[in-house]
């Protein structure tokens, strides 16, 4: 059986997987639909696979299993699953508590078998069992990281342009450079002189495309003489039919002058632009082309009305004379036409096609010279394993055999990963076993990641097959109930308004076999009812239509700006916490501006927002730490020391944290410049720092830099970031060439592409308790929930097709030479070609995405919903005359007054919601859900302030040996650090900065740095040992002593005063064991006077007893 969940937003998703995995785990369902336990339980999560997205999922659905393992083993009171498992098998609570410990004690003995994972990590396990077929060598590495092997390859491609060889390679960039011009792009392809990513890198991604995928192998064995004709027979077909065009619309204008009759008495309308075609120079669009036919196939429209009439011609004799010459012109705008703008776009991105698949034969050179396999690629050869065996043959490889899958979030699902699971999800069902898929078509938003929605939308039909049993959670238990019907409400209009407008333009536009958009069907299940706790609680939803003073986006973010401040307030003084908050926003661009917003409204220090504080993924951007500016400043000084802007940097920073912060930043860079005038160009230190680390392995150098800056204690509050920073820096180490270069130019890589926006490996988790307001984007806050919810910046394009690249094909000759073509997703480039259908369906997919985007953000929000959008230019009757973005969409459907429901029904005519007046137009509705208002707890800090802990070479297997801190258990542990701090201790100045170094060395934890401080500051200020850590006094810690026979003594403590010696041994221990450490001082004692000093005294310190005995 596989059982289908379509589960919309809030609906109990993960409650409903939780409880169907723990079904699995307990036993089996029979024919009548009941389950039993298993008769011998033997590790059954062995047989279950459960794949999600993301490794958070993974990770909290593992930890949600065994929570509720847990408490049905031993609270089963109070476990949420107990009364749906004994109905569901039919048991006591004594006989489910049983059975339940018996699989969580297998389950916990054997955690590594627990089958949940992400779909990328499955597959690589099964790649791993084929790793012979598939040509790979034993230990290959997948790549997770596609952007630095791309760019690799496209570095390595542009260094071989110096090899005559590639001659013809370098005219083809020269010509993609040319070509990119003309696009409206930017003359430098590599990017040498853009912050983001070079046009050939954006391009090259198109390579993980599917549509690409499957065309790849027969493009790939084109050569470029093969492209160079295939451009060659598209500019010799729009020639020649430029000729033929140019032909006929000469005989019809010397058809017309034929007739002797004045061209004005001819419709102005289509005569000038029988003048465009006869002209071989001239351009025209296909408007002027549907302009000309518009008039030429209706004969009634060929000549002025009142003209005609007066100069007395007969107007029939006039036709007859130019129909042959017209018709065969019309004839010529048909379908000959669509295959001269068919030729047109085939050749346009020629060039950057054969570019393409030289780029993707250098990244086939990159895997095979490092034994490594692209993450992206992953899908795409294990089909090919999948389809060529069955399933018994690939659970021998695998070692283990899977009886059951639950898949979640299968709308995310690509077409191609689908074909990899459905061969061993039928062999299940085969074998009488329970499936179970998840998803929500309109919570699809990865389709720019190959997801395909219309797997889950319409790939399981359970009318053709029996075993397919649909269920839809149709009950919302996020949300409360004005939140709920207004979502319920504007998505079944919107989703009716689009289906209109796009039928209607799909069969203005295309005739015979059109595209369905289907938008309206995926919204078919939407309707949710109010979960009963959430029914009294109304919610609050707010939409201000603001009118914008400018033209410009920017002038729209402003205006909406102006508003927040107003809004926060009203929020908190409602008792809603900052962490109660979150702004979710289209792109990071709006994110880092809405961030920057709030701080400089915190930084204003008005009223209650003062103190804002706000955690986004551009606030938690490792490479936006201090400190990691600061590690790589230093590494590329040590790379280029010849560069002088790596020297100032380095010698500013240094210079800043030496300095007191009273002297500000143009001390430091004052210090620079003077260096600099006395011909020093580093501070000496730091230069024999430098000097000393040059040649080390990377992670090494880089601990021993942040080593030495943790002396200034700079790096304490930005720990997790260090942490962060060398967990990556040991990641490079594991699978790149970890030479300091080759590293650099990665980091570079990676820094642009994170903020970007297409890459998050560089960003740090917060906390989730963190009192701050989140910032971040609609794709991230999937799965999320917050009481209020603000989309500050409702402007995303409802069709997007800002230079989008669409693959396409066509069978039909000479077209299909080529077996894929990129081509731009331009309304005006495609829809008049033979790509006219993909062109349109690239389009019903640009507009379900941006819905799915809209609801994926409105349903967010648990209590209250605010949006802010750009007023729509309205005419006369008070409608909007535009939809080209979802603030558009927005306006349009709360203004459409719809039919009354039944009172029943959650839904309602938004219309009735809907104010205007001359500043703004606003809808609004329910009323927000009073909060009591209690004092804030003071916030935790989202990153602790601890040090990090430093292993620098040498010290490594001491830090093994030794305590894990003064809270530990072991005396002789505690003595021995102790003992270690004080011998690093030489004055009483000097207490806090070396325990300060023994937290960063990992021998003390951060928790006890400052109970360690005041004690030994407490000890070292007693009357009897404060002259001892007096400043000036020589003193000797851990000094030998060597006597003959080589046998040494090293007394804990010397000092040296003149003529006279002191000589203290510590003492830890809770026992004093006088005769034992007399006898030891005494020899200590003894030693000294053989060396000539008069008067040598000895002391016992017990510490712990707070005891001296002098001996």
């Amino acid at each position: 059986m596989l059982d289908i969940y379509k589960a919309s937003a809030g609906s109990g998703k993960t409650y409903t997987l939780t409880l169907e995995y723990i079904k699995m785990l307990l036993g089996k369902r029979g024919e009548n639909g009941l389950y039993r336990f298993y008769d011998n339980i033997s590790s059954p999560h062995r047989r279950i696979l459960a794949v999600t997205f993301t490794n958070k999922a993974t990770d909290e659905m593992k930890q949600r299993i065994v929570k509720q393992l847990d408490l049905l083993s031993h609270d089963i009171a109070h476990a949420p699953y107990k009364k749906p498992l004994c109905e569901a098998f039919g048991c006591s609570e004594e006989r489910l508590q049983q059975i339940a410990q018996t699989v969580l004690y297998q389950l916990l003995h054997d955690f590594s078998a627990f089958n949940i994972s992400t779909i990328d990590s499955f597959f690589q396990q099964v790649l791993r069992a084929f790793t012979q077929e598939v040509g790979l060598q034993g230990g290959f590495d997948v790549e997770m990281d596609n952007s630095f092997v791309t760019a690799t390859a496209i570095d390595r491609m542009l260094d071989d342009l110096d090899d005559s060889a590639n001659n013809d390679l370098f005219e083809w960039l020269m010509h993609y450079a040319e070509e990119n011009i003309k696009e409206g792009g930017s003359w430098d392809i590599y990017g040498h002189n853009n912050e983001k990513s070079s046009d050939i890198q954006q391009l090259a991604r198109k390579l993980s495309s599917e549509n690409y995928k499957k065309h790849r192998d027969g493009l790939l064995r084109k050569r470029r003489e093969d492209f160079t004709a295939y451009l060659k027979t598209m500019r010799g077909l729009c020639t020649d039919y430029r000729n033929t065009l140019r032909t006929y619309a000469l005989q019809a204008r010397d058809a017309i002058a034929d007739t002797g009759i004045d061209t004005e008495l001819f419709t102005y309308s289509w005569t000038k632009r029988l003048d465009l075609f006869a002209n071989p120079h001239a351009k025209f669009t296909t408007s002027d082309v549907m302009q000309f036919l518009k008039y030429a196939t209706d004969r009634e429209k060929w000549f002025a009305k009142t003209k005609i009439k007066k100069s007395g011609i007969d107007p029939e004799a006039v036709i007859t004379a130019i129909a042959a010459p017209m018709e065969a012109l019309v004839d010529c705008l048909g379908k000959p036409y669509t295959r001269y703008r068919t030729a047109i776009e085939c050749s346009q991105h020629l060039y950057a096609l054969g570019i393409l698949a030289d780029i993707d034969k250098y990244i086939m050179e990159y895997e095979q010279e490092h034994n490594t396999l692209l993450l992206s690629k992953t899908s795409e050869i294990l089909n090919g394993i999948i389809n060529q065996s069955d399933a018994p043959f690939i659970y021998e490889k695998l070692g283990t055999r899977i009886e059951h899958y639950l898949i979640d979030e299968f709308q995310d699902t690509s077409r191609l990963q689908w074909q990899n699971f459905a061969p061993l999800v039928a062999e299940s069902i085969a074998n009488g076993n329970d499936n179970l898929i998840v998803g929500d078509v309109k919570q699809s938003i990865y389709r720019w990641r190959n997801s395909d929605w219309r797997l889950l939308h319409s790939a399981f039909d359970s009318q053709r097959n029996p075993l397919f049993a649909h269920h839809n959670m149709d009950t919302n238990w996020r949300s409360c109930a004005d939140i709920v019907t207004f979502n319920n409400s504007f998505f079944k209009t919107a989703a009716q308004l689009l289906q209109e407008s796009l039928t209607h333009e799909i069969s203005q536009s295309l005739t015979g076999d059109r595209p369905e958009p289907e938008i309206a069907s995926a919204y078919a299940h939407l309707t949710q009812k109010t979960a009963p706790a959430n029914r009294d609680t109304s919610g609050h939803v707010a939409i201000h239509f603001l009118k914008k003073e400018g033209s410009k986006s920017e002038d729209f973010y402003n205006t909406v700006e102006l508003r927040i401040p107003a809004l926060l307030q009203e929020l908190f003084g409602k008792g809603y916490r900052m962490r109660d908050i979150a702004f979710l926003v289209n792109t990071n661009a709006e994110a880092k501006r809405i961030v920057e917003f709030l701080l400089a409204l915190s930084a204003e220090g008005t009223s209650s927002l003062h103190d804002l504080r706000v955690i986004s993924d551009e606030a938690l951007l490792i490479t936006n730490a201090p400190p990691v500016k600061l590690i790589m400043g230093m590494l590329r000084y040590i790379n280029r020391p010849d560069t002088p802007i790596y020297e100032l940097f380095l010698s500013y920073e240094h210079e800043l944290m030496r300095l007191a912060a009273s002297h500000g930043e143009s001390k430091a860079l004052a210090a620079y410049f003077e260096q600099r005038r006395q011909d020093q160009r580093l501070d000496t230190d730091l230069q024999e720092f430098i000097d000393s680390i040059r040649e080390l392995p990377l992670f090494e150098m880089c601990e021993h830099i942040i080593n030495y800056f943790s002396q200034f204690g700079y790096t304490r509050q930005y720990v997790a970031y260090i942490e962060a920073f060398q967990d990556i820096v040991t990641d490079y180490c594991r699978t790149h060439n970890a030479d300091l270069h080759s590293f650099i130019a990665w980091w570079d890589a990676k820094e642009k592409r994170s903020h970007d926006n297409a890459d998050s490996s560089f960003t740090i988790k917060s906390p989730d308790d963190i009192d701050a307001i989140r910032v971040l984007t609609i794709h991230k806050s999937k799965g999320l929930e917050f009481p209020v919810v603000i989309i500050p910046y409702a402007s995303w394009q409802l069709n997007r097709e800002n230079r989008t690249i669409l693959w396409c094909s066509t069978r039909e000759t000479p077209f299909d030479q080529m077996p894929v073509l990129p081509l731009t997703y331009s309304s005006k480039r495609l829809s008049d070609t033979l790509f006219a259908r993909q062109y349109f369906e690239e389009k019903i997919n640009s507009h379900i995405d941006s819905l799915n985007l809209a609801y994926v953000a409105f349903t967010r929000a648990i209590e209250s919903l605010t949006i802010f959008a750009q007023l729509p230019p309205i005419n006369k009757k008070g409608e909007s005359t535009k939809s080209e973005t979802i603030g558009d969409l927005i306006y349009k459907v709360i203004t459409t007054p719809g039919e009354t429901p039944p009172t029943d029904s959650e839904e309602t005519d938004l219309s009735q919601y809907f104010t205007e007046t001359e500043e703004e137009a606003c809808f609004e509705m329910g009323g927000d859900r009073e909060r009591p208002s209690t004092p804030q707890a003071e916030p935790e800090s989202p990153l602790q302030e601890s040090a990090y802990n430093i292993t620098l070479p040498g010290k490594r297997m001491r830090l093994r040996l030794k305590s894990t801190g003064i809270t530990g258990n072991d005396a002789r542990d505690y003595g021995t650090l102790m003992h270690n701090i004080l011998a690093e201790i030489r004055y009483y100045d000097d207490i806090a900065p070396t325990v300060r170094r023994f937290v960063g060395e990992g021998s003390l934890p951060a928790t006890d740095e400052a109970s360690t401080v005041a004690r030994l500051q407490q000890w070292l200020s007693l009357p009897e040992t404060r002259q001892w850590y007096a400043p000036g006094i020589t003193v000797l810690t851990e000094t030998e002593i060597l006597q003959p026979q080589s046998v040494f003594y090293r007394p804990d403590r010397v000092i040296i005063d003149g003529d006279r010696v002191v000589i203290i041994d510590y003492k830890f221990g809770n026992i004093e064991r006088d005769a034992t450490y007399r006898k030891q001082l005494a020899n200590y004692m003894a030693l000294v006077r053989d060396m000539g000093y008069r008067q040598v005294d000895g002391f016992l310190w017990y510490l712990s007893l707070e005891k001296i005995v002098q001996v």
